[in-house]
């Protein structure tokens, strides 16, 4: 991590999109998210109702791809621990 910062392209193609573990961690830009989509134990979490369809509506700023990443991560052990 000593070296210059260089952005990487796509990896295969168009159509792929992969990024380094480097240019992960050294990204500190930060993304708007927006999730729209059936997610009936975060609500508890969140604390918030439904909306008009059944989909739970929630905005956040990450910090960092690795914040949404890990945010990723932990909503995929919360959907499959039972």
């Amino acid at each position: 991590m000593a070296g210059a910062y260089f952005p990487v392209g796509p990896g295969l193609g168009p159509e792929e999109n992969f990024l380094s573990l480097d240019d992960i961690l050294m990204s500190q830009e930060k993304l708007p998210s927006r999730a729209e989509s059936n997610l009936p134990r975060m609500a508890f979490a969140l604390g918030q109702g439904t909306g008009a369809e059944g989909y739970y509506v929630f905005e956040h700023w990450f910090s960092s791809l690795w914040d949404k990443w890990t945010q990723f991560i932990w909503y995929l052990t919360m959907c499959h621990a039972s």
